[in-house]
């Protein structure tokens, strides 16, 4: 049973199912300011998640069956969407939106993604070396990448429209996106790359010195923190052992659950100017996460998009990158127990630009097709100060056992569409009837580091 001391703010298509339960009015994670309702567990949630639950045992029945003749222990999660018409109008739902961000930035968004990509070439245009510059865009310019086959002078170009917002396009801002992205798996493991490129340890090593000098606000006590509240064992404490990597041979695909095809259909993209595909290692999931998930998995829970947060707030200035607001709400915490988070990110004046950037980052991984909208909401509600570990569920758990029935569709749309320069689109019927209610917490059951 959910906590009862759960402040309970709800997206619009959850506002829609449960108007009558008297809840809150805005979202969690797009740095509205909120007005704040404690919500009893037996009055608000738990209603909500049970009747999703009932909802799903039939169909979950029938998902069971269709997998597998029930030899096998992981399974690819993507084969949920081929026999779960729920599970796949989660995943386009979320894809279509999550690729929106690229294809239409906000104004907000494209703003932090311009600071950003300055930065980056500036920082590309004092290396010393090729060899470091390669090393840089081996993610993207290797034959899995987003840019494969081009040149590091192709990288450095991308990042140059994005900073001069002229002729940008979608894979230029989610080349940046990947650069950071890159530059924080450096810090937490530096042979990220090395795996990558044989023979690059010498100039792997000169650039993260390099990094280390002209990135001030980025250290490796920095990243540690992090790791320690969003990283990818702090957030998915079971993955390693519910997933695994059958085979070593990259696939192909577009978008999650390879949806983005038809996403970019919808959305009316021409194909010249849709996202490229990109290749990784599938990812096999425990069977019984998979059939007791509504919520599309991929890859398992994710703190890639916290590695890119703590590079991108670095970037922008914020001497506490990626914990901030977490430190801020242990610190209003300490003062006042009785303390709740009425304002994420706590700074109306930064909210929008903080928020911008959450959802570009964990965007990226949606529209891409490397994680889902579930897999990165714990980073996602970390970074605006929340915390749900202890308090929505288990030190064992994660967010598929909390909001995997349609909530985290429901939040990260909205996070998504709030940082697109068109007007949002309302939910489907489907995801309207699975989504839950997603929740602020009461700071007074924050963790500490």
């Amino acid at each position: 049973m959910l906590s009862t001391h759960l402040t309970v703010f709800t997206s619009q298509a959850v506002r829609e199912q449960h108007e009558t339960h008297g809840s809150g009015t805005e979202s969690p994670l797009a740095g509205a300011s909120h007005s704040a309702s404690v919500a009893s567990a037996n009055t608000t949630a738990a209603p909500a998640l049970q009747t999703s639950c009932g909802k799903d045992a039939k169909v979950l029945t029938n998902v069971q069956t269709s997998y597998s003749d029930g030899a096998e222990i992981r399974i690819n999660p993507a084969s949920r969407s081929e026999h779960d018409m729920n599970t796949r109008q989660l995943a386009l739902e979320q894809t279509k939106a999550a690729r929106k961000v690229f294809y239409s930035p906000g104004e907000a968004a494209q703003r932090q993604l311009s600071g950003a990509a300055k930065k980056l070439v500036e920082l590309m245009d004092n290396m010393e070396t090729v060899g470091m510059k390669r090393a840089l865009s081996a993610r993207l310019t290797g034959p899995e990448g987003l840019l494969k086959g081009q040149s590091f002078e192709d990288v450095r170009n991308a990042l140059s429209r994005v900073d001069q917002s002229t002729n940008a396009t979608a894979n230029d801002r989610t080349a940046t996106i990947e650069i950071m992205g890159t530059i924080g798996s450096l810090f937490v493991d530096s042979n990220a790359i090395t795996r990558m490129q044989p023979g690059s340890e010498k100039h792997v090593a000169a650039l993260v010195e390099h990094l280390k000098d002209n990135i001030p606000n980025l250290s490796e006590s920095s990243v540690k923190e992090m790791k320690a509240l969003g990283g990818s064992k702090a957030v998915g404490p079971l993955k390693s052992e519910q997933r695994a990597r059958p085979s070593n041979v990259p696939l192909m695909r577009t978008g999650l659950h390879d949806l983005g095809s038809e996403a970019d259909k919808q959305l009316g993209i021409s194909k010249k100017d849709t996202l490229n595909s990109i290749s990784w290692q599938l990812a096999t999931i425990d069977k019984s996460r998979v059939k007791d998930t509504t919520e599309p998995l991929s890859g398992h829970m994710s703190g890639s998009s916290s590695e890119a947060l703590v590079v991108f707030d670095a970037l922008m200035g914020d001497e506490k990158p990626y914990i901030s607001a977490y430190e801020k709400t242990k610190q209003e915490v300490s003062q006042n127990p009785s303390f709740v988070q009425k304002t994420a990110y706590h700074d109306k004046n930064i909210a929008e630009d903080k928020s911008a950037r959450l959802a570009l980052t964990t965007g990226y991984l949606v529209a891409t097709g490397f994680h889902s909208a579930v897999e990165v909401a714990e980073t996602a509600l970390k970074y605006s100060g929340q915390n749900p570990r202890d308090v929505a569920y288990s030190s064992t758990q994660d967010a598929a056992n909390w909001i995997g029935e349609g909530g985290a569709t429901a939040m990260m749309k909205e996070l998504f569409e709030s940082h697109t320069a068109t007007k949002p689109s309302v939910l489907s019927a489907g995801t309207r009837d699975k989504a839950h209610e997603s929740t602020l917490w009461s700071a007074k059951h924050f963790d500490t580091l």
